[in-house]
């Protein structure tokens, strides 16, 4: 894998996760556990 293409995936990871961790938040049902393992991630 050349370097471009491992840093695209890892943008791509780093976007998906920032916008399930935005959801999480956004919904007062979330546990604050769920949110700490996304921040974590």
């Amino acid at each position: 894998m050349s370097l471009q293409a491992h840093l695209g995936e890892l943008h791509a990871k780093h976007r998906a996760l920032e916008a399930e961790l935005a959801d999480a938040m956004n919904h007062p049902a979330s546990s604050d556990a769920k949110i700490a393992a996304l921040k974590r991630k």
